[in-house]
């Protein structure tokens, strides 16, 4: 808005005949920066798919071999609501 009323004051134009389009030039070593923040993100995600693939599957065998969602709520660390969840999923 301060670019377009600026622009529409040095040129005694009305400021909505006009279009303002910027574009925010990042630092070589910002842009790098959050490159590798997007890459750890990424990372980040297909760890935690991976982690509750293993934890299914840990939830499974030890359903499998008698365990009560309870138990195996106990063995994981979590409810057994979500033991309950991870060995039907």
């Amino acid at each position: 808005m301060m670019a377009r009323d600026y622009i529409s004051i040095m040129t005694e134009t009305a400021p909505d005949s006009f279009d303002v389009n910027m574009k925010l030039l990042l630092p070589d070593d910002v842009a790098a920066t959050l490159k590798r923040a997007g890459e750890l993100r990424d990372i980040a995600d297909n760890a935690r798919k991976e982690a509750a693939v293993e934890s299914r599957r840990a939830a499974k065998a030890l359903r499998a071999s008698g365990l009560t969602v309870r138990d195996i709520g106990a063995a994981l660390g979590v409810s057994f609501q979500r033991a309950h969840q991870l060995v039907k999923g």
